[in-house]
Parts: C-alpha cells; structure tokens; sequence
C-alpha cells in the first residue's frame, strides 16, 4: 500500500532508531548527486528500527540546487516501512514522500520554498531514513539484508531544480548500500589438561526465542589451535544463545593403549607418583581417584574388548574450567572429592565472548591428551602388486615423540599352507615396555591359526582377541624387567592360506590400531614397515620371496620422497639411477660397490616433473626395473 505523507515548515518529526556507525561518504565527482553510503549498522530487535543516512553534494560552480526528487530501493522483506526525514534546517523546506512497501521502493522530493535567491543546499548528510524492522518471527530468521540501491524494476527520473527555476541532473550514487546484522561472535578454546591444544573436539551453538524451544545454529569442531569461532548473525537482545558441548557423545580417539595400563600399574607399585589430573584419568573405574589394579584390569578390558565402556558409566572425556585447571593441575592432592568432572555443559554466550575449558580423557594414564594420535594408512596404490604387501600405517603424535617401526618383515607360505609373520621391534636404542597391534584379515584368503609369544612376552600382561578379521593383540611390561630392545621379536602371528595369491583380488593383510610405549609409559611415533607376503602355490609347495629378485618403490605415485627397498644376490658394482621413457638419465641416486644383502634406500624427487620415469638398479650380473609415477 502506497503512503503519501507531507512535512512543512517546522513540522517535521524526526522518529527516533539506533544511531547507525557508519563512514562520511564523498561526492563521487563533478556534478549534483544523493550519495548512498557504503553500510549502516543494523539496528537491534528491541530498537526496532534501523537509520540510514543519505548524503547530497553539489560540485557544480554555475548551479545551485533548491529542489530534488529521487528514487531509492530497499529490502521490504526485512523493513515494513521507512520514513525520510531532513538532518539539515526544516526551515523552508518542503517534504514529501511515497514509501512503496509492497514493491520496495522510496520516492523522495524536497523543495526550497523561502524567498533568498541565492540559497543552495549544502554539502553532506542531508536525510534519515529510517526503516522500520519486520516482526521479530521475520526479522531475527533473516540470513542477510537485501542492499540499499539506486535502481530497480520501477524507473524513475532522478532531478535536481536550479535556483532559477531549470531542471538539472541528479544522479543517486551508491557506495554498497550494505545493512551489515548485528553479528554475535563467540570463541571458544580447548586445551588439554597436558598443555597441548585440543582439535577436533565438536562444539554446537544453540539459539532460543523467547517463548520458544533450543534449536541449534551450527555445529563445528576446533580446528588444530584447540579454537572454535562462531560468527552468526544473531541478535542477543532477541535470542538466548548457548554454546553447548555433549562430551557424552565424543570418542576419545587414539588416546589409551596398554602403555596408560603400565603407567597405572607404575602407580600402584610406587614406580611413579600420581598427582593432579592423574587421580582423574587414572582412576577410571571412578573410586574417588584411589588408584587399583581394577583400573588396570578395566583398561586391558577396553582394549581387548570385553568393556565397550568404563565400570560405572564413567564416560571418556571429561571437561574442566580455568579454575579448576589451576587448582587441580600439579597438585600433589588427590582432588577428585572437591572438584568433580562435567561431561556435557553450557554456557550462555551474550556478545563478543571468549572462553576456556581444559579436556581429560578416562584412562589416558600417559597424557596423550584428546585425539592426539593419528593413524594413517599406507595404501598401495599400485594395485597389482597390492595383494603382495601387509598394508601398514603410520601413527604420529601431536607433541614431540621418539619414532620407532613395528617391524613385519616378508614372509612366505610353508608346508601345510602355514604363513608365519613375526613382528618385531625396531627401537633406535629405546627399550620398550608396552606394544599393541591390530592385524585385520581377509578371511575369503586367510584363516587365523594363533599367536606365538617370545620367551619375554610370557612374562609380560598381554591380551589377545580374534574376532570379525580382526587379531588384536596388547602388553605391558609390569615389571619393567622384560622390556622389548631394538631387533627383537615380541611374537610370530600364524595363518592359514586358503588361496594362491594370485587369485587375490587385493591385500588380504593390513595393521589397525598400533602403539607402542617407551619403560616410562611414554606413547611413541611408529613408521610403517614394508611387510610382503608371498603365496605363490597352496598345497603343493612354497617359494620364498628371498629366492625371488625384487625391486620395490614406495610410495607410488609419489609427489618427491620415495623409499626403494631391493636385493643384491652377490657382491657387486651398484648403479641406481632415475632415466624417463626415452630411456635418458635424469637422476643417479647411487653409484657404488655393495656386498649382498637387502638394502632400503630413501631419495627425493623433488626436482622432477609430473610424469612416468623408470628406476635401474643395475649389477654386474642383472637389471632391475620397476616403474616410478611422479604426480605432485
């Protein structure tokens, strides 16, 4: 509906909006203009309307300007009216204006209507106007404001009027026109009791209208600083909003192994003194922070599977405010009575608001921390030698960690289908007190037969558990006089080969999880190793991979660094060298005198285009070929 209202001389009432912040905006050159400003500051829903002002500028030096009529477009979603008023004297001025709700439009005109012949409007900001907020169910679900613009559907033209009574042009100019929301920004930060920060911990923001039910905004996880930022266009003066955090529903992610089962047992055979958040996450049947060897059993339980959670409903991750972090962090105080653990929590958010919360995880004996641990699997991506290989993984640790390899060397078939996989440990000097490895199956190839311990695995607590394709096996050395030294072996896994292998269609071997603690219970980083099967015939003999040539690359494609592991069946002049297709050297990699023996050599590529290139080792008795995918 089409509104006509008209201001006189000293009439004029200004109506009353929340101020807006916004820049002085410039004439935009040589000429008569109404200049729409580059953004206004939405107001709130309890101001209920929101100002926009216009600017007028005059740079001619022969006109002056005593009239104008103009047109603006506006959002008639977000605005159910919008009234123009004069920032300058109303003193002989005469207003009039058409708000054209229902099509989005504003028609303005002004006139001088005194008697000076030489007036001239001035310079600057010259109308309010002032939009009228639609109803809150509206107004506080909009996304975004439609901007204030100089044209539309509806033509119109702009003019000014001369002090001699001519029409002249007048151009409506825009800098943007924005309505920028009142935008709620709330940041949250999560640390870990150990220090390090906590990722990937999810965090949704809530919002709630007055008579109304709480309904999530968004939902997202920190990102690796441990930070979540939420920036939404809310008004707090409308909505309550909440962050919330359902720790309830949140996996702690590779945190606990057999080396937190160690660290607790250390604990209780006085090896190690618990304090502050230990008698938290050590205790994890949850006895008011007593430390037992029940807590030992429960976390063996998780592991092997018999416990899909903690005794007495204990959940994995706990959360802790500043405060408590500083009473409880370092105390030589058992604190579990005074300060007790929360799980799921709020906080109401009202404006630019920060907070910290510190994270615990049950059983997480040797502070890794929350989802600390990456497990990465190495694929093949040469398929047709996939099936050949024991598909490993890599597991990292966000915090400085000695690097060590569980070690599956290339096994063969043996008579009666037997395949044997003993796994080792390489430890760069580290003794080792706790292990644990997943080794998943495909059982249309391979049926599992059982685990041997080493001499020194008998004496440690170990757990082993084969279910679904899967053999998880875990120990500690609860002595810590038993401990596993780098080449050793800790056991001989066991299968039998239902298949030759060349009726595989992939890998039928591959590791899951897989950790290993240092003699203080410290989590350690673990390489893959190049573990190789070889099942060449089922029942009617074996070949071993050790009798075969072989040259393998890894990985590849690469996008620079690959590992080449390979054979020298004799003593012999070595030449290792990268040529392209045409059968040019590119690279030498190595050229030297080698006794025999199985050697992995490491070598970067870095320099080398996108393409197909061919790696020679070359002997005084043979080549070997294998081809290489450079893919950056």
């Amino acid at each position: 509906m089409n509104k006509l209202f008209k201001v006189i001389i000293g009439v004029l009432t200004l109506l009353v909006g929340n101020a807006s912040a916004q820049s002085s905006a410039t004439s935009p050159g040589t000429g008569h203009w109404v200049v729409i400003d580059s953004g206004y500051q939405v107001a709130t829903t309890t101001a209920g309307q929101t100002v926009a002002p216009l600017h007028f500028y005059n740079t001619s030096t022969s006109e002056k300007i005593t009239g104008m009529q103009f047109r603006v477009f506006y959002d008639n979603t977000a605005f159910t009216a919008v009234v123009p008023s004069l920032k300058i004297s109303t003193t002989d001025q005469y207003l009039q204006y058409v708000d054209s709700n229902s099509q989005g439009f504003l028609t303005v005109t002004l006139a001088y209507t005194g008697s000076s012949s030489t007036y001239n409007y001035s310079n600057g900001a010259t109308f309010d106007l002032t939009f009228t907020h639609a109803g809150s169910s509206t107004w506080n679900t909009l996304d975004s404001i439609k901007t204030l613009k100089v044209a539309g559907v509806k033509s119109f033209a702009n003019k000014a009027a001369t002090n001699w009574g001519n029409d002249t042009t007048l151009v409506v100019y825009s800098y943007g026109g924005r309505f920028n929301q009142k935008v709620l920004r709330f940041a949250a930060k999560f640390k870990n009791v150990t220090g390090s920060d906590a990722k990937n911990l999810w965090v949704s923001l809530e919002k709630k209208a007055p008579s109304g039910s709480w309904t999530q905004v968004e939902a997202k996880a920190t990102n690796s600083s441990g930070v979540v930022v939420f920036r939404k266009f809310l008004d707090t003066t409308y909505w309550d909003v909440r962050m919330v955090v359902k720790g309830d529903t949140m996996t702690p992610g590779n945190v606990f192994s057999t080396a937190d089962a160690q660290k607790i047992n250390q604990s209780i055979l006085a090896q190690y003194t618990p304090s502050g958040f230990d008698f938290y996450t050590m205790d994890v049947n949850n006895t008011d922070g007593s430390i037992t060897i029940a807590d030992v059993y429960s976390v063996y339980g998780r592991l092997a599977g018999r416990f899909s959670s903690w005794p007495n409903s204990k959940k994995d991750v706990m959360f802790f405010t500043v405060a408590e972090y500083n009473s409880i962090n370092g105390s030589a105080s058992n604190l579990t009575a005074t300060y007790s653990t929360v799980n799921n929590f709020t906080y109401s958010v009202d404006g630019n608001d920060s907070i910290t919360y510190y994270v615990a995880v049950k059983g997480d004996a040797n502070s890794t921390g929350f989802k600390m641990a990456r497990l990465t699997p190495i694929k093949i991506t040469n398929q047709a030698n996939a099936k050949r290989y024991i598909i490993d993984e890599t597991v990292s640790y966000d915090f400085p960690a000695e690097t060590i390899e569980v070690n599956m060397p290339k096994v063969s078939v043996e008579e009666g289908n037997l395949v044997n996989i003993p796994v080792k440990v390489l430890t760069n000097g580290k003794n080792l007190g706790a292990l644990q490895l997943d080794l998943k199956y495909d059982t249309a190839y391979l049926e599992f037969k059982g685990i041997e311990n080493s001499e020194k695995m008998m004496k440690w607590t170990t757990y082993m558990n084969p279910s679904n394709g899967i053999v998880s096996w875990g120990g500690a050395d609860l002595t810590n006089e038993n401990m596993l030294n780098d080449g050793e072996q800790a056991f001989n896994v066991q299968f039998i080969a239902k298949k030759p292998q060349d009726s595989w269609a992939s890998a039928a071997l591959w590791t899951g999880a897989k950790y290993v603690g240092d003699k203080n219970s410290k989590d350690m980083n673990i390489t893959p190793a190049m573990g190789i099967i070889e099942v060449r015939r089922v029942n009617k003999g074996t070949v071993s991979l050790n009798d075969l040539n072989s040259i393998i690359v890894f990985p590849n494609p690469t996008e620079g660094d690959i590992q080449i592991q390979f054979k020298i069946k004799e003593d012999s002049n070595v030449d290792m060298a990268i040529s392209d297709e045409v059968g040019r050297r590119i690279q030498t990699i190595l050229k030297q005198r080698m006794p025999a023996g199985k050697y992995k050599y490491s070598a970067n590529l870095d320099r080398l285009s996108n393409g197909l290139y061919i790696l020679s080792v070359t002997t005084e008795t043979e080549v070997l070929h294998s081809k290489i995918i450079v893919q950056k």
